[in-house]
């Protein structure tokens, strides 16, 4: 049976993916109002942008299953490692005087947030001994030797 905290992560991981789906899709619309017709925005919103979200939800919906359900602790690390990458560019986001709008700088560090939580739940002790169990083969050495 999983534990409490690896299922408010995935809960939290599905929120997380929706709301990263709502800045996305409103980033679309901004740089293609903003930058009219130049091909960055025509890209944006176009078959390479479409593209990148699914890859993106599939690396998500990858990293959930493995995590939640399978508790790879390789997948863990990835998804550590990536979160923390994303904490530290978000900062360039924030600190852009005026060029973004505030939704965006809103909406980056409310994803942090998300970030920050989701790592906090994987760490419970409840969670890591889930980890520790699903990662190791018992084995009675007793029989086979015996």
């Amino acid at each position: 049976m999983r534990p409490e905290s690896i299922r408010w992560f995935e809960r939290v991981y599905i929120g997380r993916i929706v709301v990263g789906l709502a800045v996305t899709v409103y980033s679309a619309y901004w740089a293609s109002r903003t930058f009219g017709d130049y091909p960055p925005a025509g890209y944006l919103t176009g078959w390479i942008g479409i593209g990148t979200v699914m890859l993106g939800l599939m690396c998500n919906g990858l990293l959930l299953y493995f995590i939640g359900r399978r508790a790879s602790r390789v997948a863990k690390w990835i998804f550590i490692a990536g979160a923390v990458l994303g904490m530290i560019s978000v900062f360039r986001v924030v600190i852009a005087p005026n060029f973004f709008p505030a939704i965006f700088k809103i909406g980056s560090l409310f994803l942090v947030g998300l970030d920050f939580t989701m790592i906090m739940l994987m760490f419970q002790p409840d969670s890591r001994d889930w980890f520790e169990r699903r990662g190791l083969v018992e084995q009675d050495y007793a029989e086979t030797f015996s």
